[in-house]
């Protein structure tokens, strides 16, 4: 009987192994054909925790360094609840736990707790040298334990998303200017050669706008370069 019950947890153990690698590689593959998109790739996560863990609410919260605050930017939650529900539930949330929840973020501290028969969990969202903020995730009643019984797992690929989306905002620095907030020769120049290669293999044409503000050099050498440098960034 012994050697039987030993065998049976081994199984079980295997099999829970097997479902967390398979479930992270799924979850890196899915992310790879999100792009680099910070909102796409945050919104992808939520869904993806929601329906694979059964759970009723999961929500991001953007972390404000300035005021030391956390903001409500995405959230998501199953057929049980109405999105009034949500809202208020989120704003009775951040008024008991805001102190506790910015604490928490900063050390990188997973906390937990009950909330009307069901576990709460708030991780903190965080790549090698940004914090982006935490996500908060609620079990349903049908479901109780599952954010205990998964904790590691749903910490491990929260990890992994920091760091892609880490990778996301540098990606995007390189491609974009940092006065105007447009995108910038390097990435004009390889939208260029992209969109000319389409349209050779589908033999077709397209159109190249250019935008020139006249005078601008005189006005540059009136009002200086910083002035200057407004005119830009309101084009």
């Amino acid at each position: 009987k012994i050697e039987s019950q030993q065998k049976e947890d081994y199984i079980k153990q295997l099999n829970r192994k097997l479902f967390e690698v398979s479930f992270l590689l799924d979850v890196s593959s899915s992310q790879n054909q999100q792009g680099q998109n910070f909102a796409t790739q945050i919104d992808f996560i939520l869904q993806k925790l929601l329906t694979t863990f059964k759970l009723e609410i999961v929500s991001f919260f953007s972390y404000d360094e300035k005021n030391n605050s956390l903001t409500l930017q995405s959230y998501k939650h199953n057929d049980t609840v109405t999105l009034q529900s949500v809202r208020k539930e989120f704003s009775l949330f951040m008024m008991k736990n805001r102190e506790k929840a910015t604490a928490s973020l900063k050390e990188a501290l997973i906390y937990s707790y009950e909330w009307e028969g069901c576990e709460v969990f708030v991780f903190p969202l965080m790549g090698r040298n940004s914090l982006f903020g935490s996500l908060f995730l609620k079990s349903s009643l049908d479901d109780v334990g599952a954010l205990q019984t998964y904790q590691e797992l749903i910490h491990s690929m929260i990890v992994q998303l920091g760091m892609r989306l880490e990778n996301v905002l540098l990606y995007n620095k390189s491609i974009t200017d940092e006065m105007t907030k447009l995108f910038n020769n390097r990435y004009f120049k390889f939208s260029l050669e992209n969109e000319i290669q389409k349209c050779s293999k589908a033999n077709s044409k397209f159109c190249l706008v250019m935008v020139d503000v006249d005078h601008f050099k005189s006005f540059n050498d009136t009002y200086g370069h910083q002035t200057g440098d407004l005119v830009l960034m309101a084009v």
